[in-house]
């Protein structure tokens, strides 16, 4: 696979990916993220024309990238610390709560350079908080119900809230932490279910009801959520 970042007039910086297992050009957009897979043999000439012709589609699908400063919330718990210091590195510790980030003065808070190494220490935070909370929830969870389930994972994905396998292996987004406790719940059971029906038959449906009777309504809200970083009122 290779891979090419092209700006895009109106859009921005975009990196279309050639793939071998690729047969037709997909956009994929998550949350201010985008990404374009494509097959080798497209010319990235004509991918960018496909996609400056999607222009208005993923404007209106894209999301505002979050402006991570100072006080800035995350997650359940965690609260930015941004430090301009005399260093040339970056350096970032996390303590009671805090993730302290110490960056080079020469540099503004909102600058680019800053806010992608944030956004990195940021998504780091998010697995650490999501592997505390999340994964004793999932077995508290998995036993309530008596669903058996394998291995139990948070990863970084950005384009489903969480996954299940055939052998039974769960994988839930880092960026899940984010969301309302009850939104949390909801993709738990979900993941589970499938444990037992690897579709989204009717039984699926009405074993998902057994744990969130209210789901058709978590999921209508969860369609103002993407996963990407959220900053927390």
């Amino acid at each position: 696979m290779s891979q090419k970042v092209i700006n895009v007039d109106g859009i921005g910086d975009v990196p279309f990916y050639k793939r071998r297992d690729a047969a037709t050009i997909k956009i994929r957009v998550s949350g201010s993220d985008i990404k374009v897979s494509m097959p080798m043999w497209v010319p990235y000439k004509a991918a960018v024309a496909y996609v400056s012709q999607r222009s208005e589609w993923i404007v209106a699908n894209r999301k505002p990238s979050a402006v991570l400063n100072p006080g800035s919330k995350i997650g359940k718990n965690t609260v930015l610390r941004l430090q301009p210091a005399d260093v040339i590195r970056f350096s970032s510790k996390y303590t009671n709560n805090q993730l302290i980030i110490r960056f080079p003065s020469q540099y503004s808070i909102d600058s680019r350079v800053v806010q992608e190494r944030v956004k990195k220490y940021a998504i780091s935070a998010l697995q650490r908080e999501a592997e505390e909370l999340l994964l004793p929830l999932v077995r508290k969870n998995a036993a309530v119900g008596n669903f058996s389930v394998n291995k139990i994972e948070v990863k970084n994905l950005k384009s489903r809230w969480g996954s299940c396998s055939s052998r039974k292996d769960l994988a839930f987004s880092l960026f899940l932490i984010q969301l309302p406790w009850h939104c949390i719940e909801y993709v738990i059971y979900h993941e589970l279910a499938h444990t037992i029906h690897m579709n989204h038959s009717a039984e699926f449906w009405a074993l998902v009801a057994q744990f969130v009777p209210n789901y058709k309504d978590i999921r209508r809200e969860m369609k103002q959520y993407s996963p990407h970083i959220v900053l927390q009122a």
